[in-house]
C-alpha cells in the first residue's frame, strides 16, 4: 500500500458520497452543505510518523540453542526471551505495533514445550489468551507454520478452543457440505476439534477468557486437565491485556486465581506474560506493574516490563550522512507531482523518481529496476542520502504530527515556486518511502531475499480522524453565505446564534429547518432534545414545524404553508414584514415559509379484551415541492455510515491491494452490526 495517496483517496471518497447523499435542491443551503463537506471540521489529519528500526539484537538467529528464529532478533526481543525464558520469570511486553511481540513469548513457549514432551510430559503446558476470536485465528495460523518449519518443535500439538473456530467443509451425505473441525496440527491450521482436545489435551491452548471459564466448570469439558498436575502448566499468556480493564479486568483476575487453585500453581513459578502495544507510559512502569499484579496474582519486578528501542537518526542514517540527493528542477518536480489516477504502485514510483533524483546514472538504475527487490533496497539506501528524507525523518520520527508540521519545515528548503505545492511533494516522498525496503540487521543481499524477507525502509503510518456528523445543526440566514453548518458537538460553547437540525425530503432534496412550534407560541423551540424526540416519534407530535426558505411565488406547492420571517437569533417568527425582530431587535430576519399542519392517522390499539384502530392527529410529513409523504430525512451521518464509506475506498483503492481491516467497537452488539453495514 501507499498510504499517502490512499489516505487522500479516502477523504475524497467518503466526501464524494456525503456530497451525492446529501446534495440540496434548495439554492440556499448549497454553499452550506458543500462547505461542510468540502473544508469539515470533522475531518483531522492526515497525522504522519515514521518508525526507525528496532535496535538489532547480537544474536542474530542463534539466541536458542536446539533451533534457529525466523528472522535475526531485535534487542527488546532477546530481553523478553532472558526475562521469561532462561530466568523463568513473569514480564509485560509493552512494544509497538509489528515490534514481534508474539515472538517474545511464542519462542520461550515453543522452547519449553518441546523440552517437556521429550521428557515424556503430558498435558496443557501454556495457555495463551485473546480478548477476540479474530486474534486467536490469526495467532493459531502463524504458530502451525512456525511449529510445521521448525524441526526442533515436530511434534508440538496447539489446540484452539473458542465458541467458533476455523473449520474445513468437506462432502457430506447425499451431496451436502457439512462442518468438520481439524483433528491433527497442519501447516497452516491448529487443532480445533473439541472433543479430540477433550481426550488428548493439546501442549499449547489458544482460547478466550469467556470460554477458559467455561473450561473449568463443564462437566464434558474435564478432561482437558486430566494430564495437568501442578508442575505441567507453565506458561500463562494475555494478549492485549489492555483490553481487560473494569468489570472485564476484575472478571479476568478472579477467573486467573480460580485457575491457580484448580491446576495447583499458586506459587511463582507460573510465568505470566501480558502483551499490548498500549500499555502504558514504559519511562514510569510501576502503575502498569500493579495493574498487571492485581490480575495475574503475581509480582512483576521493575525490570520485568519490556519496552522497544529503537535506532536514533545517525545510527540509521549511517557514519557518512552526508547528503547527496536534492529535488530536480522546478519544472520536473511539477510535472510529477500533477500525476494522478494511477493504475498501480510501480506507475506511481517511477512518475515520482524524476522528482527526486537528478543523478542520471543513479536515476536511471532506479527507474529500470523500480518493480524489482534489489531496486526497492537500492531506493531506499538512496533515499537516506536525500535532503528532503532527513528532514522528514528529523521532524516525524519521534511522535505522530500533522501533514502541515512537516511541510512547513520542508519549505525552507523549497524555491518560492514549489512552496504552494509542499503538500503534493510530501505525499510522492511519502510514497517512495513506502515503497522502498532494507535488509534484516545482519542479513545478507547475495543471493538477495525474498520482499517479504525484508523490512520496510522504515514503519509508516497515517492516521486520518473522522468525527461523525451527529446532530447537524444550521443557523438561520437569509444569506446563503452567512449559513453555517455543523455538528452540535463543535458549536456548544456557541449560543450566539439559533441553530436548527436541517431537515430534507428523500424524492427532491428540498432543503429546510427543522423546530417545534406550540400554535400559542410566537417563538420556534431551540431545544434539540425535544426536536429530535418529535421527529422521530413517527412524527406524531403535532408540533413539529418545518421552516423552508420562502419558495417563488410562481411555484405550485402540494401543501398549505405559511409566510413568516424567522429571527436568527432568538427564533421568534414575525407575522408580517418587519426590518427589525420585535423581541429582541435583531435585523438577521429570514423570509421563510412555515409547515406545521397535521393530518388524522389510523393507529391500531391493543385493548384488554380485542384490538382495535383509533383516529389521532399526526404531524404531516408531506414534502411541500413534490407531494411525497414518509420521506423526510434530517441530515447527518454517524460513525457506522461514515465507516463504511471509508472502508468501501479503502478496499477499491487501486494502490492498495492488501484488502484487510480490523474494526474495534466498543462492545459486541456493535462490532456485530457495524460488520454487517459494512
Amino acid at each position: 500500500m501507499l498510504p499517502s495517496l490512499v489516505v487522500e483517496e479516502v477523504r475524497r471518497g467518503v466526501a464524494e458520497t456525503l456530497r451525492a447523499q446529501f446534495e440540496p435542491s434548495t439554492e440556499l443551503f448549497k454553499d452550506a452543505i458543500r462547505r461542510l463537506i468540502e473544508t469539515p471540521p470533522w475531518v483531522q489529519g492526515p497525522y504522519v510518523q515514521l518508525g526507525l528500526p528496532f535496535v538489532a539484537g547480537s544474536s542474530g538467529k542463534d539466541f536458542f540453542t536446539g533451533f534457529e528464529t525466523e528472522f535475526p532478533a531485535h534487542h527488546h526481543q532477546e530481553l523478553a526471551w532472558e526475562l521469561c525464558g532462561r530466568q523463568g520469570r513473569s514480564m509485560l511486553v509493552a512494544t509497538g505495533t509489528g515490534s514481534g511481540k508474539t515472538e517474545c513469548f511464542l519462542y520461550p513457549v515453543l522452547e519449553h514445550v518441546a523440552q517437556a514432551r521429550q521428557a515424556g510430559a503430558r498435558g496443557i503446558k501454556a495457555i495463551i489468551v485473546y480478548p477476540m476470536n479474530a486474534l486467536a485465528d490469526d495467532q493459531a495460523g502463524r504458530i502451525a507454520k512456525l511449529v510445521h518449519k521448525t524441526p526442533a518443535f515436530a511434534g508440538i500439538r496447539a489446540g484452539l478452543f473458542v465458541g467458533s473456530g476455523k473449520a474445513r467443509w468437506k462432502p457430506g451425505k447425499q451431496g451436502q457440505l457439512s462442518e468438520q473441525d481439524y483433528e491433527v496440527m497442519g501447516t497452516d491450521h491448529v487443532i480445533t476439534d473439541k472433543e479430540v482436545q477433550r481426550n488428548d489435551p493439546p501442549d499449547i491452548l489458544l482460547t478466550n477468557y469467556k470460554m477458559l471459564d467455561f473450561l473449568m466448570i463443564r462437566p464434558r469439558d474435564q478432561g482437558l486437565w486430566q494430564h495437568n498436575d501442578p508442575d505441567t502448566l507453565r506458561y500463562l499468556v494475555v494478549d492485549e491485556l489492555h483490553t481487560f480493564d473494569g468489570a472485564q479486568g476484575t472478571d479476568l483476575a478472579m477467573l486467573i486465581r480460580r485457575l491457580r487453585h484448580r491446576l495447583g500453581c499458586e506459587d511463582e513459578r507460573l510465568v505470566c506474560v501480558g502483551t499490548s502495544a498500549t500499555l502504558g507510559d514504559a519511562s514510569d512502569t510501576q502503575p502498569l506493574r500493579e495493574y498487571a499484579g492485581q490480575v495475574f496474582a503475581t509480582t512483576f519486578d521493575p525490570d520485568a516490563v519490556v519496552a522497544e528501542s529503537r535506532q536514533g537518526f545517525d545510527e540509521f542514517i549511517g557514519n557518512n550522512n552526508v547528503i547527496e540527493h536534492l529535488l530536480a528542477d522546478d519544472r520536473v518536480v511539477l510535472e510529477a507531482v500533477a500525476h494522478h489516477n494511477f493504475a498501480t504502485p510501480q506507475e506511481v514510483v517511477t512518475a515520482y523518481l524524476p522528482a527526486f533524483f537528478v543523478h542520471s546514472k543513479i536515476l536511471g538504475e532506479l527507474m529500470d529496476s523500480a518493480d524489482t527487490v534489489s531496486g526497492r533496497v537500492h531506493l531506499g539506501s538512496e533515499l537516506k542520502k536525500h535532503l528532503l528524507f532527513q528532514t522528514l525523518l528529523r521532524t516525524a520520527a519521534h511522535s505522530s504530527v500533522t501533514v502541515e508540521t512537516i511541510t512547513d519545515r520542508m519549505r525552507r528548503t523549497l524555491s518560492a515556486s514549489l512552496q504552494s505545492h509542499a503538500p503534493a511533494i510530501l505525499a510522492a516522498l511519502l510514497a517512495l518511502v513506502a515503497w522502498a525496503r532494507a535488509p534484516h540487521a545482519g542479513q545478507k543481499l547475495d543471493p538477495l531475499p525474498p520482499l517479504k524477507d525484508l523490512n520496510s525502509l522504515v514503519t509508516l503510518r497515517l492516521q486520518v480522524w473522522l468525527q461523525e456528523l451527529r446532530r447537524v445543526v444550521a443557523t438561520v440566514s437569509a444569506d446563503e453565505a452567512d449559513i453555517e453548518l455543523a455538528s452540535e458537538a463543535t458549536v456548544l460553547s456557541r449560543q450566539e446564534r439559533l441553530r436548527l437540525p436541517v431537515v430534507q425530503c428523500r424524492q427532491c432534496r428540498t432543503t429546510g429547518w427543522l423546530t417545534v412550534k406550540p400554535p400559542q407560541e410566537g417563538r420556534v423551540q431551540a431545544s434539540l432534545e425535544r426536536i429530535y424526540s418529535s421527529f422521530f416519534a413517527r412524527n406524531q407530535d403535532t408540533f413539529l414545524a418545518r421552516l423552508y426558505p420562502r419558495f417563488d411565488e410562481s411555484h405550485r406547492l402540494m401543501a398549505k404553508v405559511q409566510k413568516r420571517q424567522l429571527c436568527g437569533q432568538c427564533g421568534n417568527l414575525e407575522n408580517q414584514p418587519v426590518e427589525q425582530c420585535s423581541h429582541c431587535q435583531s435585523a438577521n430576519l429570514a423570509p421563510v415559509h412555515l409547515l406545521n399542519r397535521t393530518r388524522s392517522k389510523n393507529l391500531r390499539q391493543r385493548g384488554d379484551t380485542q384490538d382495535g384502530t383509533a383516529q389521532v392527529a399526526v404531524h404531516d410529513d408531506i414534502c411541500p415541492v413534490c407531494g411525497a409523504r414518509g420521506e423526510q430525512l434530517i441530515i447527518g451521518a454517524q460513525t457506522t455510515s461514515i465507516a463504511a464509506h471509508a472502508v468501501e475506498r479503502l478496499w477499491s483503492a487501486p494502490l492498495n491491494p492488501h484488502k484487510k481491516l480490523i474494526l474495534f467497537s466498543d462492545s459486541v452488539q456493535d462490532a456485530a452490526h457495524r460488520a454487517g453495514f459494512i
